[in-house]
């Protein structure tokens, strides 16, 4: 890393900063096992050789692609944000919904205080009701 530049040190730390980048592949690791890819396709994606199985275990670029397609949900950020417009829309229309039903209630309930009124002054009781 020295020599293409990319483990400078940082002024005041011992940290060097190419450990930043460290932790997105710690977080793809992480990721692809828990969500059930083969530690050995997991070692192979991140470039890790793995001893012995290097010599017997071939994966082909199918079986590869197969298996980092099942933590692509967790990985992609677009999909995530595909899955957020999908639920925002979702409740969009569950709110206009509810409006329109509060809407239809209000009314409803607007009519039925007329109607009381208009028993209640039949019947010769003076005092009235609003509804707010």
């Amino acid at each position: 890393m020295k020599a293409y530049g990319l483990s400078r040190r940082r002024e005041g730390n011992r940290r060097r900063e190419w450990q930043t980048a460290h932790g997105y592949r710690k977080y793809f690791k992480t990721v692809l096992e828990t969500m059930g890819v083969k530690s050995l396709i997991v070692e192979k994606l991140m470039g890790h050789s793995v001893g012995l199985a290097d010599s017997y275990f071939k994966p082909t670029e199918e079986e590869m692609l197969e298996e980092y397609l099942k933590a692509t949900p967790k990985l992609s950020f677009y999909s995530q944000a595909k899955e957020d417009d999908d639920e925002l829309m979702r409740l969009k229309e569950r709110v206009e919904r509810l409006e329109r039903e509060n809407r239809e209630i209000r009314k409803k309930a607007e009519r039925l205080v007329e109607v009381t009124e208009k028993i209640r002054r039949h019947l010769g009781f003076n005092q009235s009701y609003k509804f707010s």
